[in-house]
């Protein structure tokens, strides 16, 4: 059970990242004009392809290409919604965070702030970078759980987490501070992050040989969201840091969905062994139990009877 000083937390972030959402989605569908980027309308369509479609014009300049790399980009971020809350329900059904690893997300969350506001940085659409805002809910609601299920966490490991992800999110977002090389220094870190955030798992699965409480939906759907990510931001972001970053997220979690598949099967076979095992030993059980009865004289004796004369 999720206590209500953390649903009040999960409330407040819900709240911020709405208001943040709403800002640049806003800003992106009325257009900047500083910038000049293109104004969109109804989210996918670029002003000037609107015009052209409603002429029944399709082939005019790249406008199907990016029309569709726009709706799979908001595609993939409706879907980041709830791309974790598989693990979620996985961990509070069994009570119990078994073979997760707690450092694994919090690098997920630092991953997801410096990839996300790197984005924004550069002026990417939303629809390019926007799971990042919400995976990094998720990832910080499944913290806080294995944190609720771990009776060994301590307090100040809370308040240290609580400081050092929000203070990195509020400095990078606001884009103030940080000049072009200390951006690339970051997205750099962001990649061996994102290498952090799976590689302790990927190992520690593979020396368990079991994946613990990990759900395979959530670690499918991501992969297949950085999959599909990939492909729009070949479409819409030249910049190779970010490309390699979206070739590691999806050879990490695809690795990971691997394994779960691989070792679950295994598991299974050696529990169906294991039942069939105890059930041929109890049958064996019985049926020396039954020969014992018989030689004990269990069954009714016989008697001679008596001869009348």
């Amino acid at each position: 059970m999720i206590k209500p000083s953390k649903l009040i937390l999960v409330l407040i972030l819900a709240i911020v990242f709405i208001v943040v959402v709403q800002g640049v989605v806003t800003k992106e569908t009325v257009g900047d004009k500083v910038s000049g980027k293109p104004k969109f309308k109804y989210l996918f369509f670029r002003e000037d392809c609107f015009e052209e479609f409603t002429s029944f014009n399709f082939a005019y300049k790249d406008c199907i290409s990016i029309t569709l790399s726009k709706f799979f980009g908001y595609l993939i971020i409706l879907a980041a919604t709830a791309v974790k809350l598989p693990q979620i329900m996985r961990i509070i059904k069994a009570k119990s965070g078994k073979g997760v690893l707690p450092s694994t997300f919090f690098a997920e969350c630092v991953m997801y702030i410096i990839k996300g506001c790197y984005a924004a940085h550069l002026g990417s659409s939303f629809s390019v970078y926007g799971e990042n805002l919400f995976m990094f809910l998720q990832s910080f609601l499944i913290i806080n759980l294995l944190w609720d299920y771990d009776k060994e966490s301590k307090i100040i490991s809370r308040i240290a987490t609580y400081l050092v992800l929000f203070s990195l999110f509020g400095v990078l977002y606001t884009d103030i501070y940080l000049n072009e090389s200390a951006w690339k220094v970051l997205i750099n870190l962001q990649i061996i992050f994102s290498l952090y955030s799976r590689l302790p798992q990927i190992w520690f699965n593979f020396s368990q040989k079991s994946t613990g409480q990990l759900s395979f939906t959530s670690f499918f759907m991501n992969a297949l969201g950085n999959f599909v990510r990939l492909l729009t931001v070949l479409k819409e972001i030249k910049d190779p840091f970010y490309i390699l970053a979206s070739v590691i997220s999806f050879t990490m979690n695809a690795t990971i969905c691997i394994q779960i598949k691989m070792y679950r099967s295994k598991e299974k076979v050696k529990d169906d062994s294991e039942v069939d095992n105890k059930k041929d030993s109890s049958k064996a059980k019985k049926h020396t139990s039954n020969g014992k009865n018989g030689k004990n004289g269990n069954s009714k004796p016989y008697k001679r009877a008596n001869k009348t004369t």
